[in-house]
């Protein structure tokens, strides 16, 4: 934008003045963000979501009479189920683009949710290990499934800790920072 400000006017003052944002508005990113898909956390994310998957589902099929007699089992589909969806959520964010409408630390964000679910899981598989006599080796697959999954949770957490330390507020990935603007702090002026 220009304003004019003729002769008198001025009072001393340059007779134009243009002004300019300092950052434009994020830009809407259509298509998937490939980049995120083939970065390290991007797989990490894929690997718990596959895992947490086969973790849920083979605890799941053991029946329902188990399921109601064993407050372990319960609580291991209660944290894979609830992880699995949690993991879902963040990574549809992630490669839709759509965290960047948010302006928050997305990585301290993934690193919490990631040393979180590692906790949980831990303390589920150790029940759930605790309780089985080796009777149903079904439950001993979910155990294995769920100490595999909590262990890809635990090296994201890492990679995200890392990330953070490096001052990162997005996801890696092919978009990162680079699709969206960010704001330079200083008002330009001719």
């Amino acid at each position: 934008m220009s304003y004019n400000v003729s002769g008198d006017d001025a009072g001393g003052f340059p007779s134009t003045v243009s002004t300019q944002s300092a950052a434009a508005p994020p830009e809407r990113r259509s298509g998937l963000d490939i980049g995120y898909l083939v970065s390290v956390q991007g797989i990490l994310k894929i690997i718990q979501a596959v895992l947490g998957f086969l973790a849920w589902v083979i605890a799941a099929s053991i029946g329902g009479l188990i399921i109601n007699n064993s407050p372990s089992v319960g609580f291991f589909l209660f944290v894979s189920i609830t992880a699995w969806l949690g993991t879902l959520v963040l990574l549809l964010l992630f490669v839709t683009g759509l965290y960047a409408r948010v302006t928050i630390n997305w990585v301290l964000i993934d690193m919490i949710y990631d040393v979180a679910v590692t906790v949980l899981y831990f303390i589920a598989n150790v029940v759930l290990a605790a309780v089985n006599t080796g009777v149903f080796g079904t439950l001993i697959a979910a155990t294995v499934f769920g100490f595999l999954v909590m262990i890809a949770y635990g090296i994201a957490a890492f990679f995200a800790f890392r990330a953070f330390q490096a001052g990162e507020t997005t996801p890696s990935g092919g978009g990162g920072n680079s699709s969206v603007p960010q704001p330079s702090g200083q008002a330009e002026f001719p």
